[in-house]
């Protein structure tokens, strides 16, 4: 086991975060269904998050797909959707572990119709735990625009601690936003 690295354990999927609802590892065939969503709130997804811009074509969606099937079999992280029966409702992931510093960012997001039932709060608090018990992490961090008022009220709730805000650090369109950091320890763990 080189840098941390959990090689022997397996990660299973599904795994459950509320009644009816589970992660599941993002695949391939998920490429038309990913796309629909995104296509559906783009207008909502794209005030917050800059990769929407990017997100054209079920092509790219597949691109997408590509890249974090590449990282979760380098053990770099995964991405997983968020799944209420046989729904796709949103995606949770990790950007890819920093394997020498034992840290990683996590990202989120859903479909406007399953906003405000707990089901990003639960899918997050499930990643977390894998965070800190599969991958046996240091620090986990998540970043919200300072305007981002809702995905600022998740990092709270799972107990994140705000450090500070990044000034004119993510590209949004023609501007340069803010972003909010916030972050937990190991040792924070509830």
């Amino acid at each position: 086991m080189g840098c941390g690295k959990l090689e022997a354990m397996a990660l299973r999927f599904p795994i459950p975060i509320a009644e009816g609802a589970e992660l599941r590892l993002v695949e391939l065939r998920h490429a038309r269904k990913m796309f629909a969503l995104v296509e559906q709130n783009r207008e909502r997804l794209g005030r917050h998050l800059p990769w929407v811009s990017h997100i054209l074509t079920v092509d790219d969606v597949r691109a997408f797909l590509r890249g974090v099937i590449a990282q979760h079999r380098k053990n770099l992280g995964f991405a997983a959707g968020i799944w209420l029966e046989d729904e796709l409702v949103g995606v949770v992931g990790m950007h890819q572990i920093d394997w020498t510093n034992r840290n990683v960012a996590l990202g989120y997001w859903i479909a406007r119709q399953w906003q405000g039932r707990g089901l990003v709060t639960s899918a997050s608090r499930a990643l977390v735990r894998l965070c800190f018990t599969h991958f046996r992490l240091h620090r986990v961090e998540i970043q919200c625009g300072t305007k981002n008022r809702k995905s600022c009220a998740i990092a709270r709730r799972l107990g994140f601690r705000r450090e500070g805000v990044l000034r004119g650090v993510q590209k949004l369109g023609e501007t340069y936003r803010d972003m909010v950091v916030y972050s937990k320890l190991e040792s924070d763990r509830e």
